[in-house]
């Protein structure tokens, strides 16, 4: 079990010759239409379909052309950055027991991954390669999911760009995440969840609320609170479970009065909580109520990245990366306004955010040559908490602010010589 916290870096080892064969291959292929799509919401810009190379930018080829035509062209390019053009690329790799011989053996072949192209890799999958070069703006990059990163090369890795792994999982299973490599080498590493950010307190007319916001539960922000009886949900804080941050309160309706509904909790893992709903037309005489903000999500946990490498591994000029993702903000409170003399305003608290996920772990074994690179294994930043509800007319007393969350733990660089 590997215990995250420092990094620990190796120095050169003598080479040494590994090998093997395998009669089966594995497939290269461009990622077109529904694939893309679904690649877009975790590598960035939005593809377009039917093409090898899928733009970013397409509305932007009018301005494009300018770039080409005139001067002022070229200054609106400068402007908007048209030039965004980028492959995509997608590896299948093996099952960690469809290996029968010796690995990494190369049976990938070589890759080269250039300026501007993306390949992705899925995880808990073995990939086998020759070579590898990643070229300065080039990315190697897993596809979300829980496991881990598994490359071997048979020869060189020089990487100038980036090798990363996008997003694990949002739980630590029982005894860590655990890689099994087909050489024997096994190893796995446990996250543990930041705190979530407590929820506010709403505002009553004659000050705070007693009815504290919700807490957090395992990374997730609890709810905010509204006036007087309006508790803010606390968070559920069960592993695997559907439901995150904690759903802020929906005010105790008196006669007369108005309410704003308590923002929801977030679900999706790094999601925001829910704003609280505003209150504006009571009679005089009667309180506008804000509701409370929904609570923010915990962030996914960064993936393993193990790297196996018997020729010379140079990563100088590049990175390797296992962050973890940000936790989710808090909601903001429900405002609130009080229209002079003989009408009441009660604002509602904002929820807290979600605690950031863990960074993941990086193991590179090498028989060769040494270079280090950047690496990084930092925790995501935890999810700021919402703004209290307002009064927006004659201010007496706005509500409180949610609790911002812990940042997800660091991970780690393990860097082992093989002889």
């Amino acid at each position: 079990m590997v215990s995250l916290g420092a990094a620990r870096t190796g120095s050169t080892a003598p080479t040494a010759t590994e090998g093997g064969s395998h009669d089966v291959r594995p497939r290269v292929r461009w990622i077109h239409d529904e694939e893309a799509s679904q690649a877009s919401r975790f590598v960035g810009p939005r593809y377009q379909r039917g093409s090898q190379m899928h733009r970013s930018c397409s509305r932007r080829e009018l301005i494009g052309r300018l770039c080409a035509s005139s001067m002022a062209g070229v200054l609106l390019c400068i402007l908007t950055s048209c030039a965004c053009q980028r492959s995509v690329r997608y590896i299948d790799g093996f099952a960690p027991n469809d290996f029968v011989g010796g690995w990494p053996s190369g049976l990938h072949g070589d890759l080269v991954v250039g300026d501007g192209e993306v390949v992705q890799l899925k995880t808990g999958f073995v990939y086998d390669f020759s070579n590898v070069t990643v070229e300065k703006g080039g990315v190697i990059e897993s596809l979300p999911g829980p496991g881990w990163v598994i490359l071997g090369v048979a020869g060189r890795l020089s990487n100038k760009g980036i090798i990363r792994a996008t997003r694990g999982t949002e739980d630590s299973p029982s005894g860590g995440f655990v890689v099994n490599a087909p050489d024997g080498y096994s190893a796995a590493y446990e996250v543990t969840w930041g705190k979530g950010g407590r929820g506010g307190r709403g505002s009553t007319r004659d000050g705070p609320s007693q009815s504290y916001g919700g807490s957090q539960g395992i990374g997730n922000g609890g709810g905010g609170g509204a006036s007087f009886t309006g508790q803010g949900r606390n968070a559920n804080g069960a592993p695997g479970t559907p439901i995150g941050g904690g759903k802020g309160a929906t005010p105790v309706k008196q006669p007369g009065d108005v309410i704003g509904p308590g923002g929801r909790g977030a679900i999706a893992y790094g999601g925001p909580g829910g704003p609280g709903g505003n209150a504006t037309r009571a009679p005089k005489g009667r309180t506008n109520r804000g509701g409370g903000g929904g609570g923010g999500h915990r962030g996914f946990h960064g993936q393993g990245i193990l790297l196996r490498v018997v020729g010379d591994t140079i990563l100088v000029g590049g990175e390797v990366s296992v962050r973890g993702q940000q936790g989710g903000a808090g909601g903001d409170g429900g405002d609130t306004r009080k229209k002079g003399a003989g009408y009441s305003a009660s604002p509602g608290g904002a929820g807290g955010g979600g605690a950031g996920g863990a960074g993941g772990l990086i193991i590179i074994r090498f028989s060769g040559a040494y270079a280090p690179g950047v690496y990084s294994f930092d925790g995501g930043e935890g999810g700021c908490g919402g703004e209290g509800g307002e009064v927006r007319e004659t201010p007496i007393y706005d509500a409180e602010d949610g609790q911002e969350a812990e940042r997800g733990s660091t991970g780690a660089c393990k860097v082992d010589p093989v002889s």
